[in-house]
């Protein structure tokens, strides 16, 4: 089935470099790339609009690896398209395949300021129960890609739905970490058994084998570093009822996901619901322990380690009772205040008067944790 693309504006470049743009290559889907001049970030609409490019520019560096797509052609039989599943998307939890395969951009647009943005809609074409908006914004001068999901539910019965949020990244060649914010004591969320925490804290999965992971959500983040090289990639949405929300990673020979299922909501029909999401990435930390808004901390050898994903003034931070003002902040710069705590201990810290905990690590991977 030909799908009709409609867009808004087919490429616009603003006065300090931002940019949006559409590209068009024979035997490949069509994309739509999003630029700052410190990321450039690329959207392939007609595979439900996942984002399947992510480079940091500085360094030359992307962390999804090149789409690949072909298309099986059987004779009396309707074509198989063979796509690869890197990059980032939001689906349905349950009903992943609802939306059908193509979204259509319904703006494009790169602004004075330095940032740039793109909204993508669900096809209707075959009338499936819900409808869905993607609306995605490269911050200016930032490494942040900020983001909200509108899910509207066509029927007039009302209806249960949750957002997955699906990230396979690559930070490097070796394998890769995923530092996993994890609560304790929790067994199941809805019909999904969990792995169980000794305790609260920070996960690093790095066991071998293929497995699925399930973990009552401790914060509403997951993060992926580079073993050999700094820089982490955070996955972060905004949840009201983040008790509800699960994180998830599979391991296989192949990739090492990041993936968050929000906690369901009900929505009677012809209502819609909405999700808030960001994508940050910090190309000079090594590990996370924390999302402070835009700032990323990790500690290290004692020391509190802080880089932020957008320009940031000055900041005061109040560390076990002591008061430190922090510079002016761009992605790229760590900052560091020393000594803090050690790695296992759990950290409370203030930023301008709001107040954060900084979870402590746990020592035990996967393969003890039962």
């Amino acid at each position: 089935m030909k799908t009709l693309w409609v867009f808004i504006l087919l490429s616009a470049i603003a006065a300090d470099g931002a940019e949006a743009r559409v590209s068009r290559n024979p035997g490949t889907p069509e994309t739509v790339t999003l630029e700052n001049g410190l990321l450039k970030i690329t959207f392939a609409p007609s595979l439900q609009g996942s984002l399947c490019g992510w480079a940091y520019l500085p360094q030359k560096r992307s962390i999804i690896r090149p789409l690949q797509y072909r298309v099986e052609k059987v004779d009396l039989l309707p074509d198989r398209i063979i796509v690869s599943q890197d990059g980032f998307r939001c689906r349905i939890w349950g009903k992943k395949d609802a939306l059908g395969d193509a979204m259509q951009v319904t703006q494009l647009e790169a602004s004075p300021d330095g940032s740039c943005s793109i909204t993508m809609s669900s096809s209707m074409e075959d009338g499936p129960e819900l409808s869905m908006v993607s609306r995605m914004h490269l911050l200016p001068g930032s490494t942040a890609l900020t983001g909200s999901v509108d899910i509207a539910n066509t029927r007039k019965d009302d209806g249960t739905y949750s957002l997955w949020f699906n990230c396979v990244f690559f930070m490097s060649g070796k394998p890769e970490p995923v530092l996993v914010p994890v609560r304790s004591g929790v067994r199941q969320i809805g019909t999904l058994g969990l792995s169980a925490a000794a305790q609260d804290g920070i996960l690093t999965e790095l066991q071998e084998g293929s497995r699925n992971m399930f973990f009552a959500a401790l914060h509403p983040w997951l993060a992926k570093a580079a073993p050999d090289r700094p820089g982490v990639i955070v996955l972060k949405i905004d949840d009201p009822a983040a008790g509800q929300m699960v994180l998830y990673t599979h391991k296989s020979n192949r990739m090492h996901t990041m993936e968050i299922i929000a906690s369901p909501e009900r929505l009677s029909g012809g209502k819609s619901g909405s999700r808030q999401f960001q994508l940050l990435y910090f190309p000079s930390l090594t590990a996370l322990r924390q999302v402070c808004g835009f700032y990323g901390i990790d500690v290290k050898d004692g020391a509190l380690e802080i880089e932020s994903a957008v320009p940031s003034g000055k900041s005061v931070w109040t560390v076990g009772g002591r008061r430190f003002q922090v510079p002016p902040l761009k992605p790229g710069r760590l900052y560091r205040i020393r000594p803090v705590c050690s790695p296992r201990e759990t950290l409370k810290i203030g930023i301008d008067g709001k107040d954060y905990q900084i979870p402590g690590q746990l020592s035990r991977d996967l393969k003890t944790v039962r």
